[in-house]
C-alpha cells in the first residue's frame, strides 16, 4: 500500500524528517506517535502530495511519486485535517453540501450538483443515521458532529487509504468515541487501509494495528503496538520517566 524510503524532508534549511523508512500493508491501521513538532503532519503531507520531498522515495499503490501524474493517487485517499478543513470550507453550506464537496474535490461548492450527487451524500448519512442533519447549517453544528460529518466526507468517494490529522484533538470524551464508533463501523466495512496522527495515548483506538512513534524527525520504534507500545518505548519517546506512565490510567486501557 505504502513505502517510504529514505524520506527526508527540508525547510529553509532546517532538517523537518530525517531517512524515514516505513512500509504500509493493505488492511493495517497505524498511528503515529509523537510531541508537537516531532514531524508527523508534515509526513502525512508528504504521503499525500501536498509538499514533496527533499530526497528519497515515496510509493503509493504501486506508483512512485514523480514517475506519473499525482491526481489519480490522491482520488484514492481520503484525507481528514478537523481544524484546517472547518476552517477553509466554503461558509453557508448543509451538511448535505459539504459531503457534495468532497465528491468534487472542493472546499466548497463550486458547479453545478447533480442528482447522483445527492443520491450518493444523502444515502452516506443514512447509512450512518445522520439524515436528520442533511439540511443543517454545517457551521452551527457540535465539535462532534463536525468531526463525524468531515469523517464521511473524507470517505464519500471509497478510498483505499484514509489519513487521519488528530481527528479528535478538540473533542470532549463522549464525542471521542462517537467519532471513534464511527471510525471503526467505516474502515471495516469497506476495508480501508488508515494512517492516523495522535499525540495522545488516550486517542489510540483498539482496533490500530501498527504504531511508528516519532521524535524530532525520525522514527524511532515501528511496528505492531502489542510490541511497541511499552514504557521503555514512551519513556525515550517523550524523555519522561516509565513511572510517569505506570501511573497513567489511560496508558494501561491503550495498551494491547
Amino acid at each position: 500500500m505504502i513505502q517510504i524510503q529514505n524520506l527526508s524532508y527540508l525547510r529553509n534549511d532546517e532538517s523537518i524528517l530525517k531517512q524515514i523508512n516505513l512500509e504500509i500493508l493493505p488492511g493495517q491501521h497505524w498511528i503515529l506517535l509523537g510531541r508537537n513538532g516531532a514531524g508527523k503532519t508534515t509526513l502525512i503531507n508528504l504521503l499525500y502530495g501536498y509538499i514533496w520531498p527533499s530526497s528519497g522515495k515515496i510509493t503509493v499503490f504501486g506508483t512512485e511519486y514523480g514517475t506519473e501524474p499525482l491526481r489519480p493517487i490522491q482520488e484514492q485517499i481520503g484525507i481528514l485535517q478537523s481544524n484546517q478543513q472547518s476552517n477553509l470550507l466554503q461558509r453557508n453550506l448543509t451538511t448535505l453540501e459539504i459531503l457534495i464537496s468532497g465528491l468534487h474535490s472542493n472546499l466548497g461548492i463550486y458547479r453545478e450538483i447533480t442528482d447522483k450527487d445527492i443520491a450518493i451524500a444523502t444515502t452516506l448519512l443514512e447509512q450512518n443515521d445522520l439524515s436528520h442533519l442533511k439540511d443543517r447549517n454545517f457551521q452551527i453544528l457540535s465539535s462532534g458532529v463536525k468531526s463525524k460529518i468531515l469523517l464521511l466526507r473524507s470517505i464519500i468517494r471509497n478510498p483505499k487509504l484514509l489519513i487521519l490529522d488528530e481527528p479528535t484533538s478538540s473533542l470532549d470524551i463522549k464525542a471521542c468515541y462517537e467519532f471513534f464508533q464511527l471510525l471503526e463501523k467505516i474502515i471495516v466495512k469497506q476495508n480501508i487501509t488508515c494512517v492516523q496522527i495522535v499525540h495522545r495515548l488516550e486517542d489510540i483506538p483498539k482496533y490500530f494495528t501498527h504504531i511508528a512513534m516519532m521524535k524530532k524527525g525520525e522514527i524511532l520504534y515501528s511496528g505492531k503496538i502489542d510490541s511497541t507500545l511499552n514504557l521503555q518505548n514512551l519513556s525515550n519517546l517523550y524523555d519522561l520517566p516509565q513511572d510517569w506512565f505506570q501511573s497513567f490510567q489511560v496508558f494501561n486501557s491503550s495498551m494491547h
